[in-house]
Parts: structure tokens; sequence; C-alpha cells
């Protein structure tokens, strides 16, 4: 997901998912039907505008109106590479969550994060130089694309990129 590209959230708990300019999708749970644009905390101040929501009831039992949202994914769980700061870390999705720690390149930190059942892959965490006090917040958000997920931290310089690809069993 890119600078301010429309995400949307249901409930308040809800997981953020991209909307851009169009969007259909099976609500999974109950909840206020939040929008906005992601953008960084600064540049917030000038986003604006306006949306058409149409909101349509459909029969559950309708298996034609109820499509998966990732085709050929049935779970993002097993395990997977995520690639930072050039090291390479094999971690584990479970019930849809990870955490990976590193230490390369002068830095470490540790990411957590989720990957929902539309392919949204939402994460964030911290690092901090090994040697002084520098540190970087970080925070990504990033789609499936079939074969990855690839994102820029949104908090942080773009040394922070992540690449995450799955092990094949």
């Amino acid at each position: 997901v890119t600078g301010s590209t429309l995400i949307g959230r249901i409930g308040e708990e809800g997981v953020i998912f991209p909307v851009r300019n169009h969007l259909e999708l099976t609500a999974r749970r109950d909840g206020a039907l939040y929008f906005m644009a992601y953008d960084m905390d600064i540049l917030r101040f000038d986003n604006s505008g306006s949306l058409t929501v149409r909101i349509t009831e459909i029969d559950p039992s309708s298996e034609s109106q109820v499509a998966a949202l990732s085709p050929g994914v049935e779970s993002f769980d097993g395990e997977w590479l995520l690639v930072i700061l050039g090291q390479r870390i094999r971690l584990n999705v479970i019930d849809q969550k990870f955490t990976a720690r590193f230490a390369n390149a002068g830095w470490r930190g540790e990411i957590n994060g989720t990957i929902d059942e539309t392919g949204l892959l939402t994460a964030s965490g911290i690092a901090r130089k090994m040697y002084g006090n520098d540190k970087a917040s970080l925070k990504y958000i990033a789609e499936y694309s079939g074969t990855s997920f690839q994102a820029s931290s949104t908090r942080s310089e773009n040394k922070f990129k992540i690449r995450m690809t799955p092990i094949s069993p």
C-alpha cells in the first residue's frame, strides 16, 4: 500500500485493508466501517475528499456471491522467509501472527505482525542501532502479490524495507 491510498477497517480493532478506487468484500465481522487515507502522521493535515459507499447485504448461503479474497490461498500460516537489512530470517506464521527478531548492518530489532485472510500484512516494530542511541520506529502494510509480501516502512528510512516469501514444504 502506498502513501495516500484509501484504507478501511471494520470495527475499532479490525484489520486494516486497502480500498483504493474500488473494493468488493464480504465482511467477516460486525462493526462500524471506517475509512481514511494511509499517510504518515505528519502529512495528514492536507487529507480531504469524499467517497461513496454502497453496502449490499447478501444471502450467506449463496456460494456464488461469497468469493475468496485471496484466490488460491487457504491460509497464510506456515514457514516464511523474511529479508530485512540483508538478513534472511526463517519464521513461522501461526494463527495469522508472526514475530521476527533481526540483528544486521549495525541494527537490531523486532517486528510483530499479522496476515489477514485477504492477504494483507500489517506489522510494526522497533530497530535500535547496536552502538549508540539511534532508533527507528517501523510500520508496514503490504498486500500479498501471489508470491511474496514487499514493503518499505512508512515511519523510517527505506533501508528497513522487507520481503517475505513462503517456504515450500
